[in-house]
């Protein structure tokens, strides 16, 4: 019996040790979780933009910039990521803003005083984000660009929905004009893209900047991608292709036929604002500002109900819009012009092409108040794929739609 009543006693030392144990590391972890959710990132804001100053890296007008994008941040979408010994980095989105083409800064912690901001433009979460920052890889159909704090584009990834990997390079095609043929200039060189989108109307040079996009494993051209436009873009017909790659061709005549069977409209109606210039007050007070819009004026798809690729037509306008004074809630256009067309494709299909061509625009026509404008345009969409024995077509979709513009959304 005593022996029993021993092991009996024993036994409950034994447990009474194992749960304070377990109380012990619960504590720890809390502790540790605790010190993480307490962060503050506004300090650590402040802490960043102090370092900058204090190391003399900027000068007075990009430090105005920071300091403006650090008054857009978003610190309940916040996180701390803890990287490797003292590497932190802390993810914080911007709340939305017509100033910034990026929607996420990642500032990384290097030191105690040492501080790099990188910014980025995507649609990820921030969980999604997280998950970037830490492998460095990206989920299925998630996509990512790097931009600089002056909104200049630099790199690109991207995961299509297929599993390839992506990475997006920097293109500028300069338009001279009358001249008939574009000069293509790979450049990495990208401080002649000017903040405000509008150039002296003397300016001679349409530039259109386009993301070149690469195979990441193969480095294979796959295909362009549109980002906007700057100097003098005025013009009247043109048209615009998706890419086509032919390095991998082997569709029979049937299989083409059938791809171009699935080949219909889709109804948008969508504009989207760029990225607006630089403030100016005039003599008088009003405050101008440069601006550009996109106008997703039609879309087509190739597919059928499991799988399609959407293809969408875009105008882009630009101009100057103005308000009396600083407290006049209501922007009114000054003036606003028709640019060219492009196509934005969803994910590029080997050996498969879509062509836009418009047909005819409608003069820009503004409001009785000048704070909205209606645009209507008229456009083509051909589709085409190179198989075995060469180029086979499917029937031209016309598109016709009219919206409105406003001086500001």
């Amino acid at each position: 019996m005593k022996k029993i009543f021993l092991l009996f006693t024993l036994i409950l030392i034994l447990i009474n040790f194992a749960c304070n144990k377990s109380n012990q590391d619960i504590e720890i972890n809390t502790k540790k979780k605790s010190e993480i959710s307490k962060i503050d990132f506004r300090l650590e804001i402040t802490m960043w933009l102090k370092s900058l100053n204090e190391n003399k890296l900027i000068d007075t007008k990009t430090k105005e910039t920071y300091s403006n994008v650090a008054n857009m941040l978003d610190y309940s979408n916040a996180s701390l990521v803890k990287g490797s010994g003292d590497e932190n980095e802390i993810i914080i989105k911007l709340v939305e803003n017509e100033i910034s083409s990026f929607n996420y800064i990642i500032l990384k912690k290097q030191n105690t005083k040492s501080y790099v901001a990188e910014f980025y433009k995507t649609e990820m979460s921030l969980k999604s984000m997280i998950h970037f920052t830490l492998t460095k890889n990206l989920n299925l159909g998630d996509k990512i660009e790097k931009w600089d704090i002056n909104n200049k584009p630099i790199i690109g990834w991207e995961k299509t929905k297929s599993g390839k990997s992506v990475v997006k390079k920097l293109l500028k095609k300069i338009k001279k004009q009358n001249k008939s043929q574009n000069q293509l200039t790979n450049s990495s060189e990208l401080s002649i893209i000017e903040s405000k989108r509008i150039v002296d109307p003397e300016e001679n040079e349409c530039i259109e900047w386009y993301w070149i996009v690469y195979d990441e494993d193969t480095n294979e051209i796959l295909y362009e991608e549109y980002i906007f436009s700057t100097g003098n873009c005025g013009g009247n017909g043109n048209s615009h292709t998706s890419s086509l790659n032919q390095s991998t061709c082997n569709y029979s005549e049937d299989e083409a036929d059938d791809i171009l069977s699935s080949f219909q409209e889709m109804y948008v109606n969508e504009v989207v604002e760029g990225m607006p210039g630089t403030l100016t007050i005039q003599n008088d007070g009003k405050i101008e500002e440069a601006f550009t819009k996109s106008w997703k004026f039609g879309s087509v798809k190739l597919g059928f109900t499991s799988f399609y690729v959407r293809y969408f037509g875009i105008a882009h306008y630009s101009g100057v819009r103005f308000k009396l004074n600083s407290i006049d809630p209501k922007w009114k256009f000054k003036n606003i012009n028709y640019s060219s067309v492009s196509i934005e494709e969803e994910e590029n299909l080997q050996c498969i092409s879509v062509e836009l061509n418009e047909k005819a625009h409608s003069e820009v026509i503004q409001s009785g108040d000048q704070s909205n404008c209606s645009v209507s345009i008229q456009a083509e969409f051909k589709a085409s794929i190179y198989c075995i024995l060469g180029y086979k077509f499917g029937s031209p979709i016309l598109v016709t739609n009219t919206s409105t513009l406003y001086a500001k959304n």
